[in-house]
C-alpha cells in the first residue's frame, strides 16, 4: 500500500460526522476525499485524527466557509454589474432607436427630447418617445390642414374674381 500524506481537512457538515482532505500519495497523485467513520472502523478517519485536532479541522473549516462566502459575494457583485451594464446599454440602445424614429427626429420640442435623452427607463423612453411622435404627427396633420383650407380659400377667392 503506498504511502499518503493527508493535509486540508475540513467538516462537511456542522454535524461533524463526515471530513473532506486531500490525499497526496507517494507517486505524486493527489486525491480529494469525503472521509466518513463507520462502524467497523475507517483506517482514513483514523490517520486524519492521529494528524489533526478537532481545533485544526474546525479552524479549517471556518477558514474555507469564509472564502465560500467571500466568493459568493464577488460573484454576486459581479453579477450585478454585468446586470446594470446591461441595462444601460438596453438603455442606450432604446433612445438611439427611439431618435431614429422620424417623427421624434424631426420634431421641433426640444424640453420634451431632453427629458427623452435623460430618461433612466425603457419604459420612459417609450413613454417620451411616443408623446414626442404623436405631438409632432399632430402638428404636421394640422399644418396640411391649415395649408388646404389657404389654398382652397385662395381658389375660391380667385373663382369668384
Amino acid at each position: 500500500m503506498m504511502e499518503k500524506e493527508i493535509s486540508d481537512p475540513y467538516w462537511t457538515s456542522n454535524l461533524k460526522n463526515q471530513i473532506v482532505c486531500k490525499f497526496t500519495y507517494s507517486n505524486g497523485e493527489t486525491v480529494v476525499a469525503s472521509v466518513s467513520q463507520t462502524t467497523e472502523g475507517n483506517s482514513d478517519w483514523d490517520a486524519i485524527f492521529a494528524k489533526f485536532s478537532i481545533d485544526q479541522i474546525d479552524q479549517n473549516t471556518a477558514i474555507r466557509a469564509k472564502r465560500h462566502e467571500e466568493a459568493k459575494l464577488s460573484r454576486q457583485m459581479e453579477e450585478q454589474r454585468r446586470a446594470d451594464n446591461m441595462r444601460r446599454e438596453i438603455l442606450f440602445m432604446a433612445k438611439s432607436d427611439a431618435f431614429e424614429i422620424d417623427l421624434v427626429r424631426t420634431s421641433k420640442n426640444s424640453a420634451l427630447k431632453s427629458k427623452l435623452r435623460k430618461a433612466t427607463t425603457v419604459m420612459e423612453v417609450t413613454l417620451l418617445a411616443s408623446i414626442i411622435a404623436m405631438e409632432n404627427y399632430n402638428e404636421q396633420k394640422t399644418i396640411e390642414n391649415t395649408e388646404t383650407i389657404e389654398s382652397t380659400e385662395t381658389q375660391n377667392t380667385a373663382n369668384t374674381a
